[in-house]
């Protein structure tokens, strides 16, 4: 039996994809909803019980809030 997603990983997928644009086209909104993603990705992790998709996403989002700190101190200077 598989567990129910309640559609987490679609809205983590589309969030993935819209974040990707956003960052391509050089908004720095685009990391705010990367983390938003890895968010719905580390429920899906947990629903499913995966610790590597819950472990490698909460990385991901460590990686993309020291990415958007980054990015606002040069814009800064």
């Amino acid at each position: 039996m598989t567990a129910p997603l309640y559609s987490l990983d679609w809205l983590a997928m589309a969030l993935t994809f819209l974040a990707l644009w956003q960052i391509g086209n050089g908004q720095r909104v685009g990391f705010v909803l990367m983390i938003t993603a890895n968010s719905a990705w580390m429920g899906v992790g947990l629903l499913t019980g995966s610790t590597a998709m819950v472990t490698a996403n909460t990385v991901f989002a460590l990686m993309n809030i020291r990415a958007l700190l980054r990015w606002a101190s040069t814009a800064t200077n």
